[in-house]
């Protein structure tokens, strides 16, 4: 009975502590509302069954050799145990069946890359949403077919199969929307693709960058949005360059607190970087381009600038000056272009 009673412990523990493990936060992936989201959970689930299985078992006999060749109290002193010199069926079969359950998942995961990669068919050739997806310490810009540009947020319709276009302009990044799909790295000179279709509208904010990028990297996320047909082709159609002076004016918004509020406050008061409140610098369309685009290095600031704006378009420029002249803490008292 003590015996049965110290198995079944032997069986119980390892196996609670995998069952205890499912309910913790952080062990089972995210939801996600894409095809390739769905097979990379698969594969995840596979995998951890298999290790669970082999740690519950592993665990399970260690535990019971340590209760049956345990030292017993009736035993004299000094004495030692029979010397096992090793036995090869034994060794053949503990060395084969881990090699076999590795083999087997391996070719399990490398079956399942296609479906991972999620190219669209070419039945949808004319179909793919394709967007440029341009990564800068520490923000992401999202460039659309008809010129229209979101920071930080990914707008794409439900059902439709989207291509994204990833390069940096500065350093190596890893673009992740858990919600959506797995990881992809954005390097410098190096244009690399994802593929997904979102089955299901929502608002995702767990993007982020998945590549350690800089001091600021904690703060690169991304958002997305999952729209109808309908509300995406609205949201396009407002957001088509040239935009409408409003409209301008919010396209600089997003950009400020994109590319510039996370070093220097979203009301320009300071924080990692100097305090922009009332710079002319911002306001004066040169002097803003060039700080932008090849960034700025100075003893009187403890940290380097990065080039956040390597790239912008004269559009993209005058649309953050737009925002600074509109905003009365971060615009110029009597300041102009």
């Amino acid at each position: 009975m003590r015996r049965t009673v110290l198995v079944l412990l032997a069986l119980a523990l390892p196996a609670a502590a995998v069952v205890a493990a499912l309910f913790l936060p952080g062990i089972a992936p995210p939801r996600t509302v894409t095809d390739s989201g769905r097979t990379i959970h698969e594969i995840y689930w596979v995998t951890f069954a298999l290790a669970a299985l082999v740690f519950i078992l592993v665990e399970a006999a260690l535990l019971a050799f340590i209760f049956r060749f345990r030292r017993r109290r009736d035993m004299p002193d000094g004495l030692e145990g029979p010397q096992i010199h090793g036995n090869t069926r034994v060794e053949i079969i503990w060395t084969t069946i881990p090699a076999v359950l590795l083999l087997a998942l391996a070719i399990y995961a490398i079956a399942r890359v296609p479906d991972v990669e999620a190219t669209p068919p070419s039945s949808a050739a004319g179909e793919v949403l394709e967007i440029e997806v341009t990564a800068r310490q520490f923000y992401w810009q999202y460039e659309y077919p008809n010129g229209a540009i979101s920071y930080d947020a990914l707008y794409v319709p439900v059902d439709t199969h989207v291509t994204l276009f990833l390069r940096s302009t500065d350093v190596a990044h890893s673009w992740w929307v858990p919600d959506l799909s797995g990881k992809r790295d954005a390097i410098p000179g190096r244009l690399n693709r994802i593929n997904f279709r979102a089955t299901e509208t929502g608002f995702f904010e767990h993007g982020v960058c998945g590549e350690f990028c800089g001091t600021q990297h904690a703060r690169m996320t991304t958002d997305a949005h999952v729209l109808s047909a309908e509300e995406f082709e609205q949201w396009l159609a407002d957001n088509e360059p040239p935009l409408e002076d409003d409209a301008t004016v919010a396209l600089g918004e997003t950009q400020w607190a994109a590319a510039c509020a996370k070093c220097h406050g979203l009301a320009g008061e300071g924080g990692y970087g100097p305090p922009l409140a009332g710079n002319t610098t911002l306001v004066t369309e040169d002097a803003l381009r060039q700080i932008v685009t090849e960034g700025q290095d100075l003893d009187a600031n403890p940290g380097y600038m990065p080039p956040v704006g390597r790239g912008w378009t004269d559009e993209q420029i005058r649309s953050l000056i737009a925002y600074v002249e509109s905003n009365p803490d971060l615009a110029p008292q009597g300041g102009s272009r």
